[in-house]
């Protein structure tokens, strides 16, 4: 208790159950609130019809084609491997 009463100068500036002043709840109410509104409503606003950021989309259709070429087939990666194993014997 005594940490949180050092801790915070609110304690100290205003004493409880005194009334708030008009700026501080312009600050703390309105202020905060339309930071809040903005934050929410702006996104919608910016890429909706109304903001008018956003232009008709001119692309009819798109084709897209993918090809996957694969030039070294399992039996080779084998045959390369049973050439390791072959020199690997001959060492010895």
């Amino acid at each position: 208790m005594f940490t949180g009463r050092n801790g915070n100068r609110s304690y100290n500036y205003k004493v409880l159950g005194s009334p708030t002043t008009k700026l501080d709840k312009c600050i703390f109410g309105a202020l905060l609130s339309a930071i809040i509104m903005v934050l929410l409503v702006g996104p919608l606003w910016f890429f909706s019809d109304i903001g008018g950021f956003v232009a008709p989309n001119p692309v009819q259709s798109a084709r897209l084609e993918l090809d996957f070429i694969i030039e070294k087939k399992l039996l080779d990666f084998e045959d390369e491997n049973k050439k390791y194993e072959k020199n690997s014997n001959d060492g010895e």
